[in-house]
């Protein structure tokens, strides 16, 4: 069985949430955010088992998960990673083999967004957040011509925007999280994966930060939840 759990960093405390899911022949991928309205911590749990998807949301306050319908336009989605990003204006998203998807909490409603046409096979970054637009780096013709694009709606028109180019000699799956102007780098190595921090304009060496299975962004709290409890 799998065990899932909330963490808060800050205050080092710890919560085991119940969970009845089995591991055998499936993935997972997760999404974390605060609910305003409703004042509730919730999470997003998407299932992938070889043939279907199902998607469940945890409620901190009622201590319980509850199924999100899933519509058949959502069904072949397969996710490339399981990190996902929280965009300002709310939504969540992560990326997938040919496409992205986005979960919006305030309705509960699934979208899928294709990437650009160009793409086909070409080397692309983790679904990112930059400076609040969810973005993608792709490798957009022969040699590296890589160019950032934000994902945007303009009157219910969506469309890849491109921002600017980027000089850069890494694979662009290597490229995992944006965070105060530098990019945070994923490297495999024979003994695990070690993350770095880099600055593309400045063109500067890569600065290693340690061996992780993955990284988020998160904002701190104090907050101390019914049901957690520390961990030394």
């Amino acid at each position: 069985m799998l065990m899932l759990c909330i963490y808060a960093p800050a205050t080092k405390e710890l919560k085991i949430l119940p969970t009845n899911i089995n591991t055998v022949r499936m993935s997972l991928v997760i999404g974390f955010w605060f609910d305003l309205v409703s004042n509730d911590y919730k999470i997003l749990r998407i299932v992938i088992y070889s043939d279907d998807l199902a998607a469940e949301v945890y409620s901190e306050n009622s201590s319980s998960w509850k199924e999100i319908q899933v519509p058949n336009t959502v069904q072949r989605f397969r996710p490339c990673h399981s990190e996902c990003v929280h965009i300002k204006a709310g939504k969540i998203y992560f990326d997938g083999e040919r496409d992205l998807l986005s979960f919006n909490p305030r309705n509960e409603v699934f979208e899928v967004y294709q990437f650009p046409k160009f793409v086909g096979s070409s080397k692309r970054s983790h679904v990112l957040d930059f400076e609040g637009f969810v973005d993608m780096i792709f490798n957009e013709g022969y040699g590296s011509v890589y160019r950032l694009r934000t994902l945007d709606d303009v009157c219910g028109k969506v469309s890849w925007t491109k921002k600017f180019n980027i000089d850069i000699d890494l694979k662009m799956d290597q490229i995992a999280l944006y965070l105060d102007g530098q990019y945070i780098v994923v490297m495999d190595h024979c003994d695990g994966s070690v993350y770095y921090q880099h600055d593309f304009k400045k063109k500067e060496a890569l600065t290693p930060l340690g061996g992780f299975d993955s990284v988020v962004k998160y904002n701190e709290s104090l907050v101390s939840l019914k049901g957690f409890w520390r961990q030394e």
